[in-house]
Order: structure tokens, then sequence, then C-alpha cells
């Protein structure tokens, strides 16, 4: 008796595409929209905070202007970790998701 394996393919739309396309394609509408949106927010926090740091590096090739302070990196740091902990609370959740989808409640040794 053959049993048949669970599909990947919703944890590596997770993992590949966007944090939360994979609850998507399970239609999980609540779960996918929260994980997209967080992702989204980590994202751009990221973005941000890099595009500030990168600010205050090329604005030190400018003489004219007077040296700032350097920017702290720990809200990058933070933000880094928001996104890094969303991915994969995301994975994390398709998986067990798609684990309890598959699974099959009568006991290995019943036909």
């Amino acid at each position: 008796m053959t049993t048949a394996r669970p599909a990947r393919g919703v944890v590596f739309l997770s993992a590949l595409i966007w944090p939360g396309a994979g609850q998507l394609a399970q239609r999980r509408w609540l779960a996918g929209s929260l994980f997209m949106g967080a992702f989204a927010l980590a994202a751009l926090a990221l973005l941000l905070c890099a595009g500030r740091i990168l600010y205050a590096y090329y604005s030190l090739a400018d003489f004219d202007t007077p040296v700032e302070r350097a920017p702290s990196l720990h809200p990058l740091l933070w933000a880094l970790a928001a996104a890094a902990a969303v991915y994969f609370l995301s994975l994390a959740d398709t998986l067990l998701a798609n684990q309890r989808a598959h699974h099959d409640p009568r006991p290995a040794d019943r036909p």
C-alpha cells in the first residue's frame, strides 16, 4: 500500500516567491494576507534604514555640507530580524498546514 506524499509546492512558493504566497495557494486568505503584509512592512523598514545609512555614507563625499553623526545600525538590525522572523514563521506555518492537510488520522497498522 502506498501513501501519497504531501505536495511541497506551497512551501516552495512561500520560500521563493514571497512569504504568504504558500498560504494563499492553500486558500488560507487571512494568514496569507497577514504574512504578506507583515513581510512587506518589515522589508520596507529594512529598505528605509539601509537607505538612510547609504545617504549618510554618500553625503560624506559632499564637502560643502557639515559632517553629521553616523546613523545607528540598531534599527537596521531590528528590521532585518523582523523580516527574517516573518519569513521563517511563514515557512513553518505553511509546512505545518500542509502536513495537517495531508495527515491520515487512521493508525498505520489498520487498513
